[in-house]
């Protein structure tokens, strides 16, 4: 069990780092670093918002968590990491488009 949330939270930074590196390219470190910290706190507040309406609204997710527990954990990961492949390819090439056009 370690090893596979080591390996979810490894592919989820990784999506973290995919999302921030053509945002430094474009923005630059100073107000790349005011973006990261909006992004952070739109996540939290994200989060947060989910939380209360399931509160609200008197949501039970214990469907979901049962669902969740017959998904073959292999098959999420491979899930994951198709995605965090796709994610950093998108990433490569719109970093690629922004180092094209600085100029030096």
């Amino acid at each position: 069990d370690g090893l596979i949330e080591g390996i979810s939270t490894l592919m989820i930074f990784i999506i973290i780092l995919s999302i921030m590196l053509p945002i430094k390219l474009k923005a630059g470190i100073e107000k790349s670093n005011i973006v990261q910290s909006l992004l952070m706190g739109i996540i939290f507040i994200f989060i947060l918002g989910i939380n209360l309406i399931l509160d609200l609204f008197n949501i039970d997710l214990s469907s979901l968590i049962i669902f969740l527990e017959r998904i073959n954990i292999y098959n999420l990961i491979l899930a994951l990491f198709i995605i965090v492949t796709i994610i950093t390819v998108i990433s490569y090439f719109i970093s690629i488009k922004i180092m094209d056009k600085k100029e030096f």
